[in-house]
């Protein structure tokens, strides 16, 4: 019989699972933590909501009228009524051109348009400029803005669904929408667009003239959305110590108390011994577009070994609370701020009473938005950005607190910012150019679970998943996509070629030992990996989604006996797949 290892050997151990990324399942997972943020980030996207109709807005202008006769008028100034959004050097600047000159009817109505141009410019897209009868007063031509005001009571509501309480939409549009001053693209699109953000309900619009000249009426039509939706899927996104083989299910109860609000729920399972969920609540709290959620996420794993030492088994968990508000919200461009606080409660753990807890509490301030545009063709950029500070507390044995404080030195205040960039370019017919990028940079060496990973299909797929973990990092992935709109057997089928380049820092700061058993390993690399991509889409139905990724170059974490990945293989490629069903 083995002799008992002593108590500080075993927190030695284990430890080191939670700390150092030359070990196999940290390698791959990092523990509870670590797979808990995982979990998190990678759930499938729901379901395309159905299009509302598009923002009606009236006509540009249009063009001049044309002139009854060739007769001019000298004209030495202009008379302008119901301005109230532009300064008198702005009315001088477009009607100068005009002025101290003959002009015909054409002209005069050029002018006029030259000013409704300028207001549309502006934002104001109802405004209208007309020459009255009989403009000309001693050279001087008068013009009748009217800046398009909604008419009193101009607000119409048709319930065709009861999901979302009606004062909940009209509250919005009441907001942004006043009968004080004129119609704003910015304030029209945001109204609109922050009431079809509202789980449950789909916005239908027309915009209609009011009975007097220069005003408008908005009716809006609410038909309802389904009120439970979701789906369900399986991939082998997972590792080899907790289960490559995932079988999840995303739940979504769409305004249950008829304020826009959602719940969501997510499970996933690898098996008996590796389980995760995950519970959120957004509820609008303001017509200005803010919302306030609060989620919860538990984590849990139970191994036949945890590097070394003893059966293992650890879990996560994690509350949170969130606020989300809308800074820009329109077509084209949009900016959101996000802040939230949170405690997550960490415990990797043997059956030798060994235990590596520890508490991490968490704040994080970030903004994110996207913009699509034809600057460049046709395409759509998506970013984010935030800053994270927190407090790492051990709250494990003694053993696994002195290793910490004698090694890594996590314990305390510590902070990070991470970083994402994305920009979909289209380049002609079914050919199209995905980039992203994404980051973080740390301050001190973090925990497992606040870590920077590498492997995997979202970057670098010719890696294990997690198989470099790092407190700082970037990844690049590049892909040229083609897309077959109606292939055969319908839907829709995108094939890419990709690249995939990451470098990674292990410690933020490193200590003596830390390579541990490995002399092979550097603190700062990178990695890369090429491969190719399949994602067949039935709109409403099923996406399913496979790649293969193969290595550039040796794997820096490699084994130095056997040239092998954290997965136990030395296979220079890996392959992935996802199905989605949505019901």
């Amino acid at each position: 019989m083995s002799p008992p290892r002593s108590r500080l050997g075993r927190a030695v151990g284990l430890a080191t699972l939670c700390l150092l990324p030359v070990q196999p399942l940290l390698a791959q997972s990092g523990g509870a933590g670590a797979q808990l943020q995982r979990y998190q980030q990678e759930a499938p996207a729901p379901a395309a909501r159905p299009e509302g109709a598009r923002l009606p807005l009236p006509p540009s202008p249009s063009a001049p009228a044309i002139a009854a006769s060739d007769a001019t008028v000298p004209v030495k100034g202009f008379d302008v009524h119901g301005v109230t959004q532009l300064d008198a050097a702005t009315l001088n600047r477009i009607l100068s051109p005009f002025t101290g000159r003959a002009l015909s009817t054409a002209d005069i109505h050029a002018a006029a348009n030259a000013l409704m141009a300028h207001y549309r410019a502006q934002g104001f897209f109802a405004a209208k400029v007309f020459v009255p009868p009989h403009p000309v007063t001693d050279g001087v031509i008068r013009l009748d803005v009217y800046e398009g005001f909604l008419a009193e009571n101009g607000i119409e509501l048709e319930l065709r669904g009861e999901r979302v309480r009606a004062d909940v939409v009209a509250d919005i549009l009441a907001t942004h929408l006043p009968t004080t001053r004129p119609m704003h693209r910015a304030d029209y699109e945001r109204a609109l667009l922050l009431a079809e953000d509202l789980p449950g309900a789909t916005i239908h619009s027309i915009l209609y003239p009011g009975a007097e000249v220069g005003t408008a009426h908005l009716r809006v039509r609410l038909d309802n959305e389904p009120g439970f939706a979701g789906n369900v899927d399986v991939d082998n996104f997972g590792n080899v110590h907790t289960g490559r083989v995932r079988l999840g299910t995303t739940l979504y109860l769409n305004s249950p108390t008829g304020a826009g609000d959602q719940l969501i729920g997510r499970a996933v399972a690898s098996g008996s011994d590796t389980l995760y969920g995950y519970l959120d609540y957004l509820r609008p709290v303001s017509p200005r577009g803010t919302r306030l959620g609060a989620n919860v996420a538990h984590f849990r794993y139970q191994l036949d070994t945890i590097a070394g030492v003893d059966q293992g088994e650890g879990e996560a968990t994690e509350f949170r609370l969130y606020a989300t508000h809308p800074l820009v919200r329109s077509r084209h461009h949009n900016l959101h701020l996000r802040a939230s606080v949170g405690r997550l409660s960490v415990d990797d753990r043997s059956t030798g009473d060994l235990d590596a807890a520890r508490t991490i509490d968490l704040a994080t301030i970030g903004i994110g938005g996207d913009a699509d545009h034809d600057g460049w063709a046709n395409g759509l950029t998506l970013f984010e950005a935030s800053l994270s500070v927190g407090r790492l507390s051990l709250d494990g044995d003694a053993a696994f607190e002195a290793f910490d404080r004698a090694n890594a030195r996590t314990d305390g205040r510590f902070a990070r910012g991470n970083l994402m960039l994305s920009r979909l370019q289209h380049i002609a017919g079914p050919v199209s150019l995905y980039g992203r990028l994404t980051g973080q940079w740390a301050g001190k060496n973090l925990d497992s679970a606040q870590k920077f990973y590498l492997g995997g299909p979202e970057n670098n797929a010719g890696y294990p998943i997690g198989e470099a973990a790092g407190d700082e990092g970037l990844a690049l992935h590049l892909e040229v996509r083609h897309h077959l709109e109606a292939p055969p057997w319908g839907g829709a089928l995108q094939s890419g070629l990709f690249v995939q380049q990451g470098w990674i820092r292990l410690h933020h700061t490193p200590w003596d030992g830390w390579q541990g058993s490995n002399p092979l390993i550097e603190n700062e690399f990178s990695q890369e990996s090429v491969g190719f991509s399949l994602t067949q889409t039935w709109p409403g139905q099923w996406v399913v989604r496979g790649l293969i990724g193969w290595q550039l170059g040796d794997n820096p974490l490699r084994a130095p006996d056997t040239d092998q990945a954290s997965d136990g293989s030395d296979a220079a490629y890996r392959g992935w797949i996802q199905a989605v069903h949505y019901f």
